[in-house]
């Protein structure tokens, strides 16, 4: 036995997506005033963002280059606000991508 570690994809997108999901729909209720959750769309925010973990784990050079992580962790958040809350203008985009990571540094924390 050596020391490879096996990581199951779909145990890792469903992780990815339970977590994702309760981050969104905590950002979700902490921007109530502003926008109407729906869980089928936070839902579809939180599989983008599992499925952007699984594709970093699978390609993993994607992650190496800090620019083009950056970027893509960025185009990722973007996309999982976009999908879960809408869009209406760029402030509130920044507001919702802000608050979904706010949410994410406050689990981390805990």
């Amino acid at each position: 036995m050596g020391d490879d570690i096996c990581i199951y994809a779909d145990v890792l997108f469903m992780e990815n997506l339970c977590i994702d999901y309760v981050i969104l729909n905590i950002s979700g209720k902490f921007l109530k005033s502003k926008i109407e959750l729906n869980p089928m769309r936070i839902l579809g925010g939180a599989a983008i963002g599992a499925l952007y973990a699984v594709i970093i784990t699978v390609i993993p050079v994607l992650s190496d280059y800090i620019i083009l992580s950056f970027v893509l962790k960025s185009a990722v958040s973007v996309l999982m606000c976009i999908v879960s809350f809408g869009y209406k203008n760029v402030r509130e985009l920044v507001t919702s991508v802000l608050a979904m990571y706010i949410v994410s540094f406050v689990f981390c924390g805990i």
